[in-house]
């Protein structure tokens, strides 16, 4: 396969152990269709297509089962349809507008939903973030994690180690023995019908603050 913009072009001609080695027009790497010309527009078919062919047989598995339900297929969608349109989404993310046509906008936000292309984006842009990647104008106001260099870490040698004990109740003798000092924090955290919430608490001398 030649990848390249010009119009008119030699094919070059390749030969591995006396046979010639035809060109292609599309490469299929790790999962990822990749075409010629870098519109990854078979990529998004087939995938689509495998997609569909899942979501059929699931979908007739469901309903002899349980029903096909609206709450259902929306579980399906989302744990079975998305991770397969999804995949390697970081490497054609230029061509969702394939996409923006074959999702049904309107269907999906009724269901709250994304739409495919906007969820393409969305996993290839978190993706670059991990990775280091400017944010812009994103959160210019706060100071994100990311990962450190491993060069710019400290030699294991040198690293401090930090003891830890585990302990049921926090009784004046055990605060004495443990020399437990400065302020004390508490955290707690719950999931309850698939909302995620949290609290922390902060103490200092004996009083919370």
């Amino acid at each position: 396969m030649v990848l390249t913009k010009k119009l008119k072009y030699d094919d070059p001609v390749v030969h591995m152990n006396g046979e010639q080695i035809s060109s292609v027009g599309e490469i299929r790497l790790l999962g990822l269709t990749i075409d010629k010309k870098l519109t990854f527009i078979p990529h998004v078919a087939k995938a689509c297509k495998k997609a569909a062919n899942i979501y059929k047989g699931l979908a007739r598995a469901a309903k002899a089962t349980w029903g096909l339900s609206p709450e259902i297929v929306r579980t399906i969608y989302i744990t079975v349809i998305e991770p397969i349109v999804l995949y390697a989404s970081c490497a054609w993310t230029l061509a969702t507008r394939k996409l923006g046509v074959l999702s049904l906008h309107s269907a999906l936000i009724l269901s709250r939903l994304l739409p495919l292309d906007i969820r393409v984006r969305e996993v290839a842009w978190l993706y670059e973030v991990k990775r280091g990647k400017d944010l812009g104008d994103t959160f210019v106001d706060r100071k994100l994690e990311r990962p450190v260099y491993f060069g710019d870490l400290p030699h294991p040698a040198h690293v401090p180690e930090i003891g830890y004990e585990s302990v049921e109740d926090l009784d004046s003798q055990t605060v004495d023995r443990l020399a437990v000092v400065g302020p004390h924090i508490y955290t707690d955290g719950s999931r309850i019908e698939g909302k995620v919430g949290a609290a922390l608490t902060e103490w200092r001398d004996g009083e919370e603050t």
